[in-house]
């Protein structure tokens, strides 16, 4: 199996390592016509039985308990994001991993997955350079180190609303199954062909150029990241206009003194013990 090994910069006092898997049998063909296109992230199921959406069938054994996975997705995000950091690959955050950012920099404690998008060169490069490329992190916590991979959509290239396939890419963590979710932003054309201002996802989802780029430079879960210009605008759009403004949510309130999410349980628990 012939291979190619990238060093990349630290992540938070962590090393990582890169090896491209280049063996014809692992490889996603990636220019190959498939007709017709068939939905290449499965929902994972398991003794005939789904038990969790957001679990890569071929990673996951079971579902974590709600703490052991918010620090999984946590590792996610935070290894992603450094990872095309150092690929020179530029991505910004979206969905759900866009609101934690606006509830305190943070992964929301419900989620169980994580978003980015990218453009369609990023994805093309992605694609070209590091499909299936196995990367390996060695952080605190973890000292035995964790193996990430990268795996392009192989219908990436079609920019056609296709709900099925609207992942284009995504970033697995190979011990537990959970999963990055990367979305390709594409430019909408004119009736004439040429590039419109407006934006437009696989799943259906449109944005004024505007409203993206120029990206704003922030923090999320300790490291740099990327969020779209009007970032209350793409988060309304969204989820609506309470969503950034409700602190009760999925059993939870937020606590503006520590700026977190806390379950309703251990808020009654405290206030008995009180």
């Amino acid at each position: 199996m012939k291979s190619t090994v990238v060093l990349l910069s630290s992540l938070l006092g962590a090393s990582a390592l890169a090896t491209r898997n280049t063996s014809p049998e692992l490889s996603l063909s990636l220019g190959d016509e498939q007709q017709p296109l068939a939905k290449h992230y499965n929902d994972v199921w398991l003794i005939g039985t789904r038990f969790h959406p957001h679990y890569d069938p071929h990673f996951a054994s079971r579902p974590l308990p709600d703490a052991e996975q918010n620090d999984a997705v946590r590792v996610l995000i935070q290894t992603c994001l450094a990872t095309l950091s150092d690929l020179g690959v530029e991505a910004w955050l979206m969905h759900g991993s866009l609101l934690g950012w606006w509830w305190g920099q943070r992964v929301l404690p419900w989620d169980s997955d994580a978003d980015i998008q990218i453009s369609e060169n990023g994805l093309s490069f992605l694609a070209a350079y590091y499909n299936m490329t196995m990367f390996f992190y060695q952080y605190s916590g973890v000292p035995e180190g964790r193996r990430f991979r990268l795996q392009v959509n192989p219908h990436y290239k079609d920019a056609t609303i296709d709900p099925d396939n609207a992942v284009d890419a995504r970033w697995i963590d190979m011990q537990t199954g959970l999963y990055v979710d990367i979305t390709g932003l594409r430019h909408m054309t004119n009736a004439d062909g040429s590039p419109a201002k407006m934006l437009h996802d696989k799943s259906g989802d449109v944005y004024a150029e505007n409203s993206i780029f120029p990206l704003r430079e922030t923090m999320f879960e300790g490291v740099h990241a990327f969020i779209p210009y009007s970032f209350k605008d793409v988060i309304a759009n969204k989820y609506g206009d309470k969503a950034l403004t409700d602190t009760e949510f999925n059993d939870h309130v937020f606590n503006e003194k520590i700026m977190q999410w806390e379950p309703k349980t251990t808020i009654k628990e405290a206030q008995v013990e009180l």
